[in-house]
């Protein structure tokens, strides 16, 4: 029984030295990652010595540091910092800590949005600097520009602007769950399309997250009301970085960048069918030696905003705008001035559908974290002073605004939490959030959307869709359907009068007419429509014929659909055709009758004038009774039938 004994005592003893020996060893491969910087690889092994050891202060003092370089758990550092400092001050000060560690305190409770407490921080921080030293006296100059940080963050406190905030998608988001991460993410305008920015394997293993992984361009499916997108997608093996920058409004074009030997290309691409295109460059005018990316297009097509450090600017970033000529090519650039632009860095620009109202990011200006996002708007061909947007979009952490849909406006944002018990995660991920504005100040947007079909049997494909202003003759937007599903969105100029034209060979014109001249609010229309084919007995209506009131005189704001019909007929030389002008009114119907005639002779008379052959064309005025109770004004709509076709050549619309 004494051996017995004996041998246990021998056996715990030689167990101590191992079971210390293995701690040192743990704790020495902990401070080689921290020195490393592959802190989310030391910080487990920090917490498990402090659950021995609690008061150790330069364990706490690197677990802190260990989550205060995280992306989204910064905050978790605050209870280790002050611990460390705690224990150091009560030990006299006879105990080895930073002096650094209460700048690091000071940030994480900046990170945190405890203001007051990061001022006392940066504060008792800037006294422990020996100003007589070059280094003291940089830190100096940077604890008082984080001091400014957190007195503009004290002011915003309390002035949000007013909004939804959700991640992207509903509920659980896969977008947002995918690893290593995915971001820089693009909504259409009807919210059916999204591509973002894909973290993929590729580079040699580092620390460096961002140096680990090579950035690819994926479509995400939209099943229900969720994005998903396959995480074990196979990517096509190229060492390079591709990001996407910016999408049209129907989501069929997107602009994106590559890395180019340390240089930003832009380059553009456009869905066709259920495949995109190959990628191609932009011109000169746009594309220099310098970096060039975050790239924005206004809804119409016609105005683009990027970010470029080439020679010229105010210093750093700047933003800079091109406009689309007339032959289809870009402009020269021209940078946005002194309002906009500062000495320092402006990034991710991103204009509203409104067309008015600027987004962008800055580090230039007062802000709460590095980069806070501004916004200003256009009036007289001047910007406003850019003013920051305030919480909750803005935070202590680096923003960069990525995307837009109608009137919703979309960044990249941190979501405040309270703190939890510290947890360790090995790898932090950007996430995608959607800010929608309640009260924007901008001109009040509409989104038209649908889809086209056709008749069964016929060849589907893209539909040619124009939107022009009957006031000014002038073509404002083309767009087209999608080709495999035919779907459409777009948004509407403001304060137009709007003629909106679907083409395609083979089919019959179809347009309507949204006057947006004196509409005050923001709206959304859905148009599901059927296209007929070019057949006998087939209608369509001129929703673009305008006369003046009670007469047979034809408005100028006609003129459009006019010079369509002439072009109809001119492609299709056989067509027989009938103009029936119908006037719906409860009395005065002789009246009606006749003027009804009058008119329909007045667009046949348009048509011969400028040299439709007088037998291709037969006027027709209609009367229907109106039924509406309450109504006393009376309505009236054009339509054109097809009688006949005198030979059997083939018909187009284009």
């Amino acid at each position: 029984m004494k051996t017995f004994s004996a041998l246990l005592i021998i056996m715990f003893l030689l167990c101590v030295p191992v079971r210390s020996q293995n701690e040192t060893t743990e704790k020495d491969a902990a401070e080689t990652l921290f020195l490393q910087e592959k802190f989310a690889d030391a910080l487990p092994i920090f917490i498990r010595s402090l659950q021995a050891d609690s008061t150790d202060i330069i364990v706490n003092y690197r677990a802190g540091l260990c989550y205060l370089h995280s992306r989204s758990q910064k905050s978790q550092s605050i209870p280790f910092l002050e611990r460390a400092i705690g224990l150091y001050e009560r030990s006299g000060s006879t105990a080895e800590l930073p002096v650094v560690a209460y700048k690091w305190l000071a940030d994480a409770y900046h990170q945190a949005y405890q203001f007051d407490k990061a001022i006392a921080g940066y504060e008792k921080y800037k006294k422990l600097l020996d100003p007589s030293l070059t280094e003291d006296q940089k830190e100096t100059a940077e604890t008082d520009w984080k001091l400014d940080m957190c007195r503009v963050g004290k002011t915003l406190d309390g002035l949000a602007a007013p909004m939804v905030l959700k991640k992207s998608g509903s509920g659980k988001v896969p977008v947002n769950t995918v690893s290593p991460g995915s971001y820089s993410s693009f909504l259409s305008a009807d919210q059916s399309k999204m591509t973002i920015t894909f973290k993929r394997e590729g580079k040699a293993e580092t620390h460096d997250e961002d140096a680990r992984y090579y950035e690819a361009i994926v479509p995400p499916v939209k099943q229900d009301s969720t994005f998903v997108v396959d995480p074990k997608i196979k990517f096509e093996k190229k060492n390079k970085n591709e990001t996407t920058i910016a999408t049209s409004v129907d989501g069929q074009i997107v602009l994106n960048y590559r890395d180019e030997n340390g240089r930003a290309g832009l380059y553009t691409t456009s869905l066709n069918g259920n495949a995109w295109t190959f990628p191609e460059k932009l011109d000169k005018a746009v594309n220099t030696s310098g970096w060039e990316q975050d790239e924005c297009v206004s809804a119409d097509g016609n105005v683009m905003y990027f970010t470029s450090n080439r020679k010229g600017g105010f210093g750093g970033k700047d933003i800079y705008v091109c406009r689309k000529l007339e032959d289809g090519e870009w402009s020269k650039a021209q940078n946005l001035g002194p309002v906009i632009n500062t000495p320092y860095d402006e990034e991710a620009p991103f204009i509203h559908p409104d067309g008015i109202t600027l987004y962008f990011s800055s580090n230039g200006r007062q802000t709460v974290g590095h980069y806070d996002i501004f916004s200003s708007t256009l009036h007289g061909g001047n910007w406003s002073m850019p003013v920051n947007v305030g919480f909750p979009i803005d935070s202590t952490h680096d923003l960069l605004p990525e995307i837009h849909e109608t009137p919703v406006v979309k960044a990249k944002v941190q979501s405040k939490k309270k703190n939890k018990e510290p947890e360790v995660v090995a790898a932090d991920k950007k996430e995608n959030y959607l800010i929608a504005f309640s009260n924007l100040n901008g001109a009040p947007l509409t989104l038209l959307k649908g889809s086209l079909t056709v008749p069964e049997g016929k060849e589907a494909g893209p539909v040619r869709i124009l939107i022009r202003d009957n006031k000014n003759n002038r073509t404002n937007a083309v767009y087209y359907s999608d080709s495999a599903s035919g779907k459409f969105a777009m948004i509407l100029p403001p304060a137009a009068n709007n003629n909106v034209t679907y083409a395609r060979p083979g089919y019959l014109i179809f347009s309507e007419n949204i006057n947006l001249e004196e509409k005050k609010e923001s709206f959304e229309k859905r148009l599901p429509m059927e296209l007929l084919a070019i057949e006998k007995n087939n209608k369509m209506v001129l929703n673009n014929i305008f006369f003046e009131q009670d007469k047979a005189i034809l408005d100028p704001t006609s003129s459009i659909a006019l010079d369509d019909l002439l072009l109809f007929l001119r492609k299709n030389p056989s067509l027989v055709v009938e103009f029936d002008n119908i006037i719906t009114a409860k009395e005065n119907m002789k009246m009606n009758a006749r003027l009804s005639q009058e008119r329909a002779e007045a667009v046949t008379a348009y048509l011969k004038a400028n040299g439709i052959p007088e037998e291709r064309l037969i006027a027709k005025g209609s009367t229907v009774k109106m039924k509406r109770v309450g109504s006393k004004e009376a309505l009236q709509s054009m339509e054109l039938r097809i009688i006949e076709s005198q030979d059997k050549t083939m018909l187009t619309t284009q």
